[in-house]
């Protein structure tokens, strides 16, 4: 996060779920073995998070064993970075979920809640956007709906990146994963991968 910034970004993306200790951790993946000591999906700040980090595909882990308890909190990238834009991705789902999001943001001020902006699943998200009219929220279609409004349309698109970076994109079986009925269409130059049985496409070429 700290080299995103200083290489000049204006807002840094992270994910956060709920962790033993009722606080939340910073983690991306909803399982642990892909980068700690653990194989559930236990949030536990105690964790090593140093394991599976490599920069040579599997040749050395050289963090292995110097990440214990250094799995980062909200709470600490807040504090990390007071007067940055940052955007939380609430993984976790339930309304009990969402209610710690809650009960965290509302011990902010105001001024810092602007600052922020919270999307993911619905539960918490709706409760965060019912509570907090300062935080930005990013509600599933809205864009879409204000989109439409102004008469224009949204477009996915679609950059084919390498094979060990496979997207919805690459593969003709993972097409149903992109969201479907956005008044626009999938923008690609690869039109040979757009035939999936009942999935609309509207491609358009490069």
């Amino acid at each position: 996060m700290q080299a995103a910034f200083a290489l000049g970004a204006d807002v840094v993306e992270f994910d956060v779920h709920p962790a033993t200790d009722r606080r939340f951790g910073v983690f991306h993946d909803w399982a642990l073995d892909c980068r700690t000591n653990d194989s559930s999906r236990t949030r536990d700040q105690a964790l090593d998070v140093g394991p599976g980090y490599t920069a040579d595909r599997g040749r050395t882990f050289p963090f292995r064993g110097r990440g214990v308890g250094q799995m980062p909190s909200l709470a600490e990238v807040l504090a990390a970075f007071p007067a940055r834009s940052l955007l939380i991705d609430a993984k976790g789902g339930t309304p009990g979920e969402g209610a710690m999001h809650v009960d965290r943001l509302g011990a902010l001020p105001p001024e810092r809640r602007r600052q922020l902006m919270v999307y993911g699943e619905p539960a918490a998200v709706g409760m965060v956007r019912d509570s907090f009219p300062e935080v930005q929220t990013v509600w599933p279609s809205r864009c879409v709906r204000r989109m439409e409004a102004a008469g224009s349309h949204v477009f996915v698109i679609g950059d084919w990146p390498s094979e060990a970076h496979a997207t919805p994109f690459d593969d003709p079986a993972r097409l149903g994963e992109i969201p479907g009925g956005f008044g626009g269409g999938l923008w690609t130059d690869r039109t040979d991968r757009t035939d999936r049985t009942g999935w609309a496409v509207k491609a358009r070429l490069w």
